[in-house]
């Protein structure tokens, strides 16, 4: 977690991806959609100015 005061990487993303790969893993290539969830995540984080776009 220090890299995140410099690069603020988002755990929520984080914690949303390995969530839908350990998921799509258990349960089928259907589950991937899983992963619309997680672009959703990501940009909600940037529209709320708590991450940069890179």
């Amino acid at each position: 977690m220090a890299v995140t005061v410099s690069w603020k990487v988002s755990a929520h993303t984080a914690v949303a991806s390995g969530d839908a790969v350990v998921i799509t893993v258990a349960y089928g290539w259907w589950a991937a959609l899983l992963f619309l969830g997680v672009a959703a995540v990501g940009w909600s984080r940037v529209s709320l100015r708590d991450h940069p776009t890179a």
